[in-house]
């Protein structure tokens, strides 16, 4: 086998390998495109259709960006697994898209489809108005309590 021929058939399995390598597809999974959450945190969840009888190990990319474009991404994630818990975030609308990588640098799939989160809390008047509600509630009870006690200790005729 001359080396020119040997050259040819190893850039062609390289190409078909590279070819199938980006034929995977990467998504986000029990997650719509959009969420709106009231409480700063998600549990995000993805997976690969990749094939079982693939020994590639597969390290993942999670980015957000506060701009659908991406144009300046946080990269909030990176290693094996294929969820993580994000909290601590503030009220405004977050972006995020995940792509699998062969190694930190080289990509196995395209990024996913982007989804949209949307952090918004309850307003501060109704916390705190709920708030004062629930600690009247509370001292009404123990009002009641307490003098419900002493009338009993009364007609008992037992010396408080």
């Amino acid at each position: 086998m001359n080396i020119s021929k040997l050259i040819r058939t190893l850039f062609f399995i390289s190409l078909i390998y590279t070819t199938h390598l980006y034929s995977f597809e990467i998504c986000f999974i029990d997650i719509p495109k959009l969420s709106k959450i009231k409480t700063g945190y998600i549990n995000l969840k993805w997976d690969i259709n990749l094939a079982k009888s693939t020994n590639m190990t597969i390290m993942y990319e999670l980015q957000r960006s506060r701009t659908p474009d991406f144009k300046k991404p946080l990269i909030i994630y990176n290693g094996y697994d294929k969820a993580t818990f994000i909290s601590g975030m503030p009220e405004g609308n977050f972006y995020f898209r995940v792509r699998a990588l062969k190694d930190k640098q080289t990509a196995v799939t395209e990024w996913s489809d982007t989804i949209e989160v949307e952090v918004e809390y309850q307003s501060a008047f109704l916390t705190i108005t709920l708030l004062f509600a629930g600690a009247g509630i509370f001292l009404a009870i123990v009002l009641v309590v307490i003098i419900g006690n002493f009338k009993t200790k009364e007609d008992l005729g037992v010396n408080a």
